[in-house]
């Protein structure tokens, strides 16, 4: 599973390798922001919105810049330790989205809408109905492919 985490728009994406290729089994988009923007409310989208419909075989978080700094932002680290308490994960991938973005389309700058071109070749692509939801999905399958290729080097 890979997710982009944002503070707007969270995306889902459960990507599985088929040969040389990768196929997208589900993605999934919803808006990080709650109502009243309460740590509670943040973590039942969270629960409701990706966890739930997480098997727990793997799990990859993209890493968030600000500034140039690493900023991990608190929806990447409420997900992770729900991730961590519901499946038991000792170890969470952490992704950079230069890392990602290498992953999906070759090139670690690659733009927002090279990623979406490259996403939507994979069997399985579903349009979500607006740019920035399949911008948020495209990184998310970035992300997984990047945390499977990662896996595949650790145990090689």
């Amino acid at each position: 599973m890979g997710v982009d985490p944002s503070i707007t728009m969270t995306g889902w994406a459960d990507v599985t390798e088929l040969g040389d290729s990768y196929v997208i089994e589900r993605i999934k988009t919803y808006g990080t922001s709650t109502k009243d923007g309460s740590l509670e409310s943040r973590i039942d989208s969270i629960q409701y919105n990706g966890l739930d419909h997480y098997a727990g075989e793997g799990f990859a978080i993209e890493t968030n810049y600000a500034n140039g700094r690493q900023a991990e932002l608190n929806n990447a680290q409420l997900i992770g330790v729900l991730v961590q308490e519901r499946f038991g994960h000792n170890f969470i991938h952490r992704i950079a989205p230069t890392s990602a973005k290498k992953a999906l389309t070759g090139s670690g700058k690659a733009s927002k809408e090279d990623m979406v071109a490259a996403a939507s070749k994979l069997p399985g692509w579903v349009d979500q109905g607006s740019k920035k939801r399949n911008e948020a999905v495209a990184d998310a399958v970035g992300v997984a492919i990047c945390a499977i290729k990662e896996i595949q080097n650790e145990q090689s």
